[in-house]
């Protein structure tokens, strides 16, 4: 009986041995795992960052990869002249006499007092060497005892020392166009037309007469007209 209890402890103890040694070897494969686990999320990681190292390095080389070509661009003459706002009246309080006149003098008496100044126009040109002429193209048949003169002033970029011009004579049938500035070029203005009239003895004065005036821009590529 009394030789029994050793042997029973001492199979007690392997036990408790073997339990321990498969504690430490779970233990030891769990650290193993979690080892390799952040062995690969490392290796992961380290690839992804080499992934982006070589997308940044890449993309400039893919941008610098451009192509061209020419475009044509065409730009055509431009003459634009726009005549504004209908005149008048233009009065008379003195008459004239060209019959009466010294020889190479017209006889007109073109009333200063009566003139009118609400005429406006507007040019456009990319063009130089430009002028504008100003021309009767339509009158009634009253006129023939009429005369009519224009001035052109205040434009920017062009010679409008003429003065006065005469557009209009007593029994002129077939008026002619006259210049009113010339040099123009390259510019967008604006300016000022202003008439005056005369007439002769003949003319009726209980009737008015209204006359169509036709200005042009011309020069190098054709014109361009407006009234």
């Amino acid at each position: 009986m009394t030789g029994s209890f050793p042997r029973e402890r001492s199979f007690s103890r392997e036990n408790s041995l073997v339990v321990a040694s498969l504690v430490v070897a779970r233990s030891l494969v769990a650290r193993s795992l979690v080892v390799r686990r952040l062995v690969l999320l490392c290796v992961a990681a380290l690839f992804a960052v080499v992934a982006l190292f070589a997308a940044a390095t890449l993309q400039p080389a893919i941008a610098q990869d451009d192509s061209s070509h020419e475009v044509t661009i065409e730009v055509e003459p431009v003459q634009k002249l726009t005549i504004e706002n209908d005149v008048g009246p233009v009065t008379v309080s003195e008459l004239s006499y060209p019959g009466l006149s010294d020889p190479g003098e017209s006889g007109l008496n073109f009333d200063e007092d009566g003139e009118s100044t609400t005429g406006t126009f507007e040019i456009q040109t990319n063009l130089t060497g430009q002028r504008v002429e100003a021309m009767v193209v339509e009158e009634e048949s009253q006129i023939g005892g009429l005369g009519l003169e224009v001035s052109l002033t205040g434009l920017d970029g062009g010679d409008t020392n003429y003065g006065y011009q005469t557009l209009l004579q007593p029994g002129d049938t077939d008026p002619e166009a006259e210049t009113v500035a010339v040099d123009i070029g390259q510019t967008k203005t604006g300016g000022t037309l202003t008439y005056r009239a005369a007439a002769t003895p003949e003319f009726d004065p209980n009737s008015d007469a209204t006359v169509q005036v036709q200005y042009t821009l011309t020069g190098q590529s054709g014109g361009q007209s407006g009234q």
